[in-house]
């Protein structure tokens, strides 16, 4: 814990404190800015190594050079969806449906009553299932047939199969747009938002959720940070990389919140953990219905987690108070 405060005292320079010799490289940017330097290379539960670096003009982080498509294959695998529309055992599972019925509610105090809503990377569909029973106009996307198999057809959910840019998907069609962590998995934001430009109404809204790349979180974790999760996310966002790609999309963007109950205290917890020398992230897969962990294992992180539970409530509240939680959540308009 000496170490954690040790690390959010020296705030933004906490990694070139870390990493004084920083590698340049040549990688263009939506931004303009044609170069970016190293900032540490992470290592995959697998024991793959990516190197992630960070734009000079925009501070946008990305793996460089981004994975291949067969790479990205081998961590985009049953394993990682769930075998079933439930990916994490029973009391998780229910306190994550709770937590995605009130996102639903709040969605709901934006968008007109019968409006129409489209979720990018919609799961298993639950988010679009519960506007639906509050009146809503309901349609998602899930990239390949097999991710898609996680809704149910009890559920009766219009699901579009690809990628977003591939889709042919009326434009000028939907009151709102949802994002709810896929954003830092797509290659190619700029062309992905700018396509959601087009498919909102005049004054359309687009609701993000994504890791902040500039929290308290983030900066006192560095590679042990959960949410750099290599190689799925491509990027990391902060507050300023975010909101000039949203700008540059045509948006306008009216709220910005850090707080996350849903992922931020577990982010925690699972950082913490990696930071000390426990397998990346096996905690995480302790908890989902597909784990084979041993029984002793299984127990020994549940112990370790509820152990840093409270301490890490604890963090994200003063985090989220301070705007450096590790979860934005963003509302724009389309301008």
């Amino acid at each position: 814990m000496l170490n954690l405060l040790v690390h959010l005292s020296m705030g933004c320079s906490y990694e070139l404190r870390l990493y004084p010799m920083l590698k340049k490289v040549k990688r263009s940017c939506w931004c303009g800015c044609d170069t970016a330097h190293s900032v540490f290379e992470v290592s995959t539960c697998q024991g793959e190594i990516f190197n992630l670096v960070q734009c000079d003009g925009c501070d946008l982080y990305c793996l460089y050079p981004a994975p291949d498509e067969v790479t990205l294959l081998r961590y985009y695998d049953t394993e990682y969806y769930g075998a079933s529309p439930l990916k994490f055992a029973g009391p998780i599972a229910r306190a994550i449906a709770i937590l995605q019925n009130q996102r639903a509610k709040r969605v709901a105090k934006f968008v007109r009553q019968g409006g129409k809503i489209l979720d990018i990377g919609c799961g298993n569909g639950r988010f679009l299932k519960e506007m639906k029973r509050q009146g809503y106009s309901v349609e998602g996307t899930e990239l390949t047939k097999a991710s898609a198999l996680r809704v149910s057809k009890e559920a009766d959910l219009l699901i579009h199969i690809g990628d977003l840019l591939s889709l042919e998907l009326a434009e000028r069609s939907y009151d709102a747009v949802t994002f709810w962590h896929v954003i830092e998995h797509v290659r190619n934001p700029l062309e992905i938002l700018r396509k959601v430009n087009i498919l909102l109404k005049d004054n359309g809204i687009l609701f993000l959720s994504l890791p902040n790349q500039d929290s308290w979180q983030a900066k006192a974790f560095g590679k042990y940070w959960f949410h750099i999760d290599p190689p799925r996310h491509l990027f990391g966002f902060g507050t300023i990389s975010l909101i000039s790609l949203l700008e540059k999309c045509g948006f306008s963007v009216e709220c910005v919140n850090t707080f996350s109950l849903e992922y931020n205290p577990f982010g925690f917890m699972q950082s913490m953990l990696n930071s000390i020398g426990i397998s990346r992230d096996r905690a995480y897969g302790t908890l989902k219905l597909s784990s084979s962990t041993p029984q002793l294992t299984k127990i020994t992180d549940l112990l370790l987690l509820s152990m840093l539970s409270l301490p890490a409530i604890a963090f994200e509240l003063l985090a989220g108070c301070c705007g450096a939680g590790a979860t934005m959540n963003i509302m724009a308009h389309k301008r």
